[in-house]
């Protein structure tokens, strides 16, 4: 019987896709400073994504790339994650993501000789992301035939494009997205999805040919918005805290 078990947990490992997570903890932010390192109920942002990635079982391992010392100082003694020290020259405003993760895979393969099949991008910025976001993700990745996946939640209310203007010259304001009908309540708005920016699925190959997280035709994750919270302002980091705070 034990036997058995062993048998059915290696066969359940061998079909799982070896997967990367990367991540990006950049320091310099102008719109939030320090925002990777500031305290949440006395943790900084960033561990919320780090111990929802580490809960996940189907994440092969876990890898920070960073140009910030208090963050190597923080995790530096744990042994479940990787830390990649970012060059100065990928870690300005600038720089892209397909940058640190191209550094992240040479130094990888450089020193622990280890190739991913699938890589996930999860930014400390979306702290609210839970360990069952990311497996459900994982698992309709896989279960689907494309090139990458995103998150997105739902554009509702004042947030929908056709409750939105665009202020052209002489102060002349026009819709967004031009009316069809003369008058259209709330319910009837087609749906539209934004990308939260929670999470990132991709394939190494794809990435490796084109150098892109996303591809032209990605999945969709659909998440709830309270779960969606992206911190790029002040405000964003106000509400982030209060939510987890509950």
């Amino acid at each position: 019987m034990k036997n058995s078990k062993i048998r059915k947990d290696l066969i359940k490992l061998n079909s799982t896709k070896k997967v990367l997570a990367i991540i990006p903890a950049r320091k310099g932010s102008v719109g939030v400073k320090n925002k990777n390192v500031r305290l949440i109920n006395n943790r900084p942002l960033i561990d919320f994504t780090v111990q929802s990635l580490k809960k996940s079982n189907l994440i092969d391992k876990i890898v920070i790339t960073t140009n910030d010392e208090r963050i190597i100082n923080y995790y530096k003694f744990d042994k479940k994650l990787l830390l990649i020290k970012r060059s100065q020259n990928i870690s300005k405003s600038k720089s892209t993501s397909s940058d640190y993760v191209n550094d992240v895979l040479k130094k990888i393969n450089k020193s622990i000789f280890y190739k991913p099949e699938t890589i996930l991008i999860a930014q400390p910025t979306s702290p609210l992301r839970s360990t069952i976001d990311i497996n459900n993700a994982i698992n309709k990745y896989n279960s689907g035939k494309k090139k990458s996946l995103i998150s997105v939640c739902e554009a509702e209310g004042m947030r929908h494009p056709k409750d939105m203007y665009v202020l052209k010259q002489n102060n002349d304001i026009r819709h967004l997205i031009k009316p069809k009908k003369r008058y259209e309540t709330r319910d009837q708005y087609f749906k539209v999805y934004q990308r939260n920016g929670c999470i990132y699925l991709f394939d190494y190959h794809f990435f490796k040919k084109f150098k892109k997280v996303k591809s032209h035709n990605p999945d969709i994750y659909i998440m709830p918005w309270e779960r969606s919270i992206n911190i790029d302002i002040e405000d964003d980091f106000k509400i982030a805290k209060c939510l987890l705070k509950k």
